[in-house]
């Protein structure tokens, strides 16, 4: 992931255009946590490993336009007892 493609992501959203590929939910005023894929699943797609949705955090300003994203890469670690999750990569993008 690069800010390119975050800046892409940025564009579809402001632009209303993010389709059936990226489904946000507001945690809080201005920031949304995010499922994106990057190819559009197809309707008649079951549900495995070749579907992969990313995670990401997008920020709007108090006008309501997305102005940054962050791309999450989660990694699940074991301790012996339980299991931790942890970010393992975060790419930012500020406009």
């Amino acid at each position: 992931m690069n800010p390119t493609e975050i800046r892409k992501y940025l564009n579809r959203l402001n632009k209303g255009k993010s389709e059936e590929s990226i489904f946000t939910r507001p945690i809080s005023k201005t920031v949304d946590l995010a499922k994106v894929w990057f190819k559009s699943p197809k309707k008649d797609a079951t549900i495995n490993s070749s579907v992969i949705s990313h995670d990401f955090f997008f920020i709007k300003n108090f006008t309501g336009i997305y102005v940054s994203g962050a791309h999450m890469i989660w990694a699940m670690i074991y301790t012996g007892t339980f299991y931790l999750n942890i970010v393992n990569r975060v790419t930012c993008l500020m406009l």
